[in-house]
């Protein structure tokens, strides 16, 4: 029965039509790309892959426009908005904390993110501050001390861990190396018992604009990996409207009203009742006791 039958693996798949693995993964991921899974891996019947390919077939003179995996979001426009209101330049930083509301957001904008429960060792510390009293070692049940790195790929996310204690929607990713794991557009992300709903944002072309990590816990926090721009509505829907986005090595905000200001430690900013201030990084790692 199977002895006609061509198989294909993803990166097989993305080699032979020169597109990235995140991609043609997120395609099996949605049920776009019928696959079928052996332990880990996934393999793509060659009869599925011809019907997917004739669906995506245009008609010269009538191509539409691409459909984008996740907000379209652009760096040039945001860049051309704060030349138009004549701007001070941002402060170069590349970690920020901005206090919008209730709701605290981390910021980082490094290329290789490390997220874990100690400190010194992270750009993101992983914290159950609510629950924690103590101001050492900060013990977050089994959260690692270094958890995991998240590395902008260009056009995809990779996710960097040694820990079994890291899981994407539930299942230990496999060890990916120095070549890392491509993630998903959007997957549960969990650090030991804390979790987070991790969302990719791409630009048209496909390009990573930047990562959100909104949590599950209910604590109003989350963090945004900022390499063009980010959508915040992704964290916290009382966010919707706003946006950061990278400019000369530093962070530009934009209002739902379409105000653009750059932040650096001290900045205060008044959108109706909501009340926006941004901080040196620091994050919140000790509750009340």
């Amino acid at each position: 029965m199977l002895e006609n039958v061509t198989f294909y693996t993803l990166h097989e798949i993305a080699a032979k039509f020169g597109v990235s693995y995140q991609m043609v993964y997120n395609l099996v991921r949605t049920g776009e790309l019928p696959a079928y899974r052996f332990g880990k891996s996934y393999r793509v019947m060659g009869k599925d892959l011809e019907e997917y390919l004739q669906k995506q077939r245009v008609q010269v003179g009538n191509e539409t426009a691409p459909r984008a995996v996740s907000p379209v979001l652009s760096p040039q426009l945001i860049a051309g908005e704060a030349a138009a209101q004549v701007l001070p330049q941002p402060e170069p930083l590349d970690a920020l904390t901005l206090l919008i509301g209730d709701f605290t957001l981390y910021l980082c904008a490094k290329e290789k993110v490390k997220c874990g429960r100690l400190p010194s060792k992270n750009d993101f510390t992983i914290v159950d501050w609510k629950n924690n009293t103590k101001p050492t070692e900060w013990p977050t049940s089994t959260v690692s001390r270094e958890q995991l790195e998240i590395h902008n790929g260009g056009d995809h996310v990779l996710l960097f861990t040694t820990k079994d204690t890291t899981r994407i929607d539930g299942i230990p990713p496999a060890i990916g190396g120095k070549a890392g794991i491509p993630l998903p557009s959007q997957c549960r992300l969990s650090m030991g018992d804390i979790a987070f709903q991790l969302k990719i944002q791409t630009d048209e072309a496909h390009t990573v604009q930047a990562v959100t990590l909104a949590r599950e816990d209910g604590l109003p926090e989350g963090f945004a990996i900022v390499w063009q721009c980010c959508d915040l509505s992704s964290l916290e829907g009382s966010l919707a409207g706003f946006r950061i986005c990278r400019q000369n090595g530093g962070f530009l905000l934009q209002m739902p009203s379409g105000k653009l200001t750059p932040l650096a430690n001290g900045v205060k900013i008044h959108e109706g009742t909501l009340a926006v201030e941004a901080r040196h990084f620091a994050q919140r790692l000790i509750g009340n006791s």
